[in-house]
Formats: C-alpha cells, structure tokens, sequence
C-alpha cells in the first residue's frame, strides 16, 4: 500500500512539474522566469552553501536534543527520503531510478518558477514589516514545506532561510520615497480687514488668489508623481522579489546539484 502511494505521489510530483514547465510558454510567466534568472549573482553560491550549512546544523540539533517526532515527515513514512520534490525514495527498480533522476532535473528546471511563487507569497510587499511580522513569515514558510514531506526538524530548519531571504528582499528594495503632499497657504485675514482702501483690497486678493493658483498647480503635479511613485514603487518590489527568487533558486540548485553527483557516483 505504501508502495502504491509513494508511485502516485511521484507520479503527481512529475505531472506538476511538467505543468510547470509547460506554464513557460505563456509569455508572462516566461518573463518572470528569466528575470529570476538573470538576477542571479555569483556571491548568491556561497551565500546559499551557508545557509544551507545553518538549516543541516538546526536540523542535527533538533533531531539529536528534540523530541522524537521532529524526526517525522510524511514522505519518509511512505518510504521516501529527504523531500518528495526531489523524488528520492531508495527502492530499486527501473521506475524508482527513471524518476530518481528525471524528477530532480525537472525541479531543477522549474526552480525559477516555483521560487518566485514562494517569494510572492512570503516576501513581496514587506519592505515595511516589523522584526516580528518578518520571524512570523519566515516561520511559516518554514513549516508549509511540510507539505512536501520533509520532517518537521527540517521545517524549522528553514525559518533561518526565510529570515535570509527576507534581508536580501529589503536590500534590494530601493524605491523612491512618498513626496511630501502641498498644503495650501492659510489666508491672513486679519491683514484684509487692515486695508481700508478697497482698490488696495482687491489688489490684495488678486495676489493671494494668483498664489493659490501656482500652489494648487503644485499640488496637482505632486498628485500626478505620487502616481508614478505607486508605479515605481511596485517595480521595486518587484525587482526585489526577483533578487530574493534568485537566492531562493540558488540554494535549491546546491541542493539538486548535490543529489545528482551523489546519484552519479551511487
């Protein structure tokens, strides 16, 4: 019966992924796809490998000092190991090694994709959040990747990948800041009643409504940057989610990229 599971969940995982992939052809996504890309950066390697090593050390000293079930992931209960994204499950078998090697590769395909996805759920728009509100998200972002089976020591593991991911969102967000809105003049009209003459008088209001022209002129103007403003705003937080999508891509490609060696040489 176990069997039988881990074969329809491999075989769903492998569906999602080619749906994924085939998602490429819409225009949009594939945009977005390549902008994760191409905001990928050499220093994001390193970065990755040590996150990666901080996860491994949480996940060694809950496993080691926590209780028992911290050990507990569904795809190990079915027989799977690690993440069932990865499609490992040490059986032997031809279907166990054809999907052992093609699941990976597909994952590794559409990282990019599912990365972003990930960023946009739990990164986009917190370029303002608090310490807390930002170790909140992280925190459940960890623990959604239950989901995908891995144990829940691991789970936890991840909260620190979150909060990394989170620092280089806010980094690489750089909009420009709200202008300050103009505030029409207040009207002194103590100094009308001072005028008696009423040529004087209307000589008065004509500057001040001429004044009031050029600030509402202003305050137009300003309306119509706050606008572009919003606009700007919203690619920054999109250039940021593709920087943090990136990070995120990199360190699950260490992560693949050290399964298949270990695959190769098996």
């Amino acid at each position: 019966m176990l069997t039988l599971l881990s074969i329809a969940f491999l075989l769903l995982i492998a569906y999602s992924l080619g749906a994924a992939l085939r998602s490429l052809r819409v225009g949009p996504v594939r945009e977005e796809y390549l902008r994760v890309v191409r905001a990928v950066r050499w220093w994001m390697v390193p970065l990755a490998v040590a996150g990666l090593v901080v996860v491994v050390a949480v996940y060694t000293v809950l496993i080691a000092f926590g209780p028992a079930w911290m050990a507990w992931g569904w795809w190990s209960t079915l027989g799977g190991e690690g993440n069932v994204n990865l499609g490992q499950t040490g059986n032997e078998g031809l279907f166990w090694s054809v999907t052992g090697w093609l699941i990976p590769v597909g994952f590794a395909l559409a990282v990019p994709l599912l990365a972003r996805q990930e960023e946009m759920l739990f990164r986009h728009g917190t370029e303002n959040s608090t310490a807390l509100q930002t170790l909140t998200r992280s925190f459940v972002f960890g623990l959604v990747h239950l989901v995908a089976g891995i144990p829940i020591a691991a789970a936890l593991g991840l909260t620190v990948l979150g909060l990394v991911w989170a620092g280089m969102y806010r980094l690489a967000f750089h909009g420009p800041r709200m202008p300050a809105l103009v505030a029409a003049p207040a009207v002194n009209w103590g100094e009308y009643e001072s005028i008696s003459d009423t040529r004087e008088r209307l000589a008065w209001l004509g500057q001040r409504l001429a004044g009031l022209d050029a600030e509402v002129a202003a305050l137009q103007e300003r309306n119509r940057s706050r606008a572009e403003w919003e606009a700007d705003w919203e690619k920054a937080r999109e250039r940021a989610t593709d920087v943090a999508a990136a990070a995120h891509s990199v360190s699950n490609w260490c992560v693949i990229g050290l399964l298949l060696v270990l695959l190769a040489f098996a």
